[in-house]
């Protein structure tokens, strides 16, 4: 391929689409709407351990403020 790679390969590589991109997927992978295995932690960690759990996975909040 002659001059680079096209448009919609570079334009995905923006900073700014990446972490766009990484907030999709995290949120969708730690979803409880997507893996149940989330609902069943509210019986271990409690419902509030769990989404301070899913919360710091997801990107949501440094991991000190779950100190």
């Amino acid at each position: 391929m002659r001059g680079g790679l096209p448009p919609a390969i570079t334009d995905a590589l923006d900073p700014a689409a990446l972490a766009a991109r990484d907030r999709r997927y995290r949120a969708a992978l730690f979803s409880a709407d997507v893996d149940p295995i989330w609902r069943r932690l509210d019986g271990l960690l409690g419902a509030s351990g769990a989404a301070v759990l899913q919360g710091l996975l997801r990107g949501d909040a440094p991991l000190a403020a779950a100190g």
